[in-house]
């Protein structure tokens, strides 16, 4: 039987190095394998808690976001209210100012008018009636109103009726008139010679005592035989071109007022009384005498035109609604 075969320590020691190497190897390689497994573990529970956080910061600025738009939207929401509400006020301004300035129009078209409608009635003046409608009539169309249109067609034949009237220059009859109104006060008015008193006429015996009395008073009565004026003092004469005065301004206030037979009247009148107070053979006399046979011989009759459709319709304006 054969012995085991033991070697030198050297060849021992040799023999055992390889296995050492791998047993370290195998040490190392566990050890590395442990610590990279606990270091995966602590990355993924590092991951996870990151993963986590993550989380919770994407659904935290979901929330906030959600909160901003929320808040976003109630701002719109009001600001789009206070937008409304400054707009409802502006309408409600613009409307109130519209309408005040439409019933200011309104009320200013309808001065014109009743203004245009007394002027014709006093004064028969056409060309002024025939303006004061038309700026009625302008004034109404600065009102953007379709109702307007009704009063405006009616002020539009008003004036057509004021066109169409006979023309008679009525103020430059009464300038003249005027003027010649002005040369009353340069008229003469003639004065009688005072005559020398009559020697007293002897009482007959058989007077009655009335007729004595009468003979003892200072008064004496003189009698005219051609029908003189009788001699007038300065106030006497005052009156008297005060009264020639009146009937020259009488004519032009019936001229104004369109009354033909009064005019006449008042033109005779004057005529008549220069005649019969004045000097007729004086030149200014004959100037005014001439003046007023021109006057008289001129026809101022005209037709006045109906007016006052335009103020009604106007007027309706007014008591319509309004917007």
């Amino acid at each position: 039987m054969k012995q085991p075969r033991h070697g030198t320590p050297a060849q021992l020691q040799g023999a055992a190095l390889p296995w050492l190497l791998i047993m370290l190897l195998l040490v190392v390689a566990v050890g590395g394998g442990w610590y990279g497994w606990q270091f995966a573990a602590q990355l993924a529970d590092d991951r996870s808690a990151l993963m986590a956080e993550l989380g919770r910061l994407t659904v935290a600025q979901q929330q906030q976001r959600e909160q901003y738009d929320d808040q976003v939207a109630l701002l719109a929401e009001r600001l789009n209210g206070i937008d409304r509400m400054f707009e409802e006020r502006d309408r409600q301004l613009t409307a109130m100012q519209e309408g005040g300035m439409r019933r200011w129009l309104v009320g200013e078209a309808e001065a014109l008018a009743s203004l245009a409608g007394e002027r014709l009635l006093l004064t028969a003046d056409l060309k002024a009636t025939r303006r004061l409608l038309e700026g009625a009539d302008a004034t109404l169309a600065r009102i953007s109103d379709p109702k307007v249109t009704a009063a405006r067609r009616a002020l539009a034949v008003d004036i057509e009726a004021v066109r169409g009237a006979e023309q008679v220059d009525v103020p430059a009859l009464v300038l003249r008139l005027a003027a010649l109104q002005s040369l009353v006060a340069e008229l003469a008015v003639p004065t009688l010679p005072a005559a020398a008193p009559a020697p007293a006429e002897a009482l007959p015996a058989d007077a009655d005592w009335w007729q004595r009395l009468l003979h003892s008073l200072p008064v004496h009565i003189q009698r005219d035989p051609v029908g003189a004026p009788l001699p007038l003092d300065a106030q006497q004469a005052a009156l008297l071109h005060l009264s020639l005065d009146n009937s020259l301004q009488q004519a032009q206030l019936a001229l104004l007022q369109a009354r033909p037979q009064v005019y006449q009247a008042a033109l005779d009148q004057a005529d008549a009384l220069i005649r019969s107070r004045f000097d007729a053979s004086e030149a200014r006399a004959r100037h005014l005498l001439s003046s007023l046979n021109e006057l008289r011989q001129q026809a101022v009759e005209q037709a006045l035109p109906e007016i006052g459709a335009g103020l009604t319709a106007i007027r309706a304006l007014k008591v319509g609604p309004q917007e």
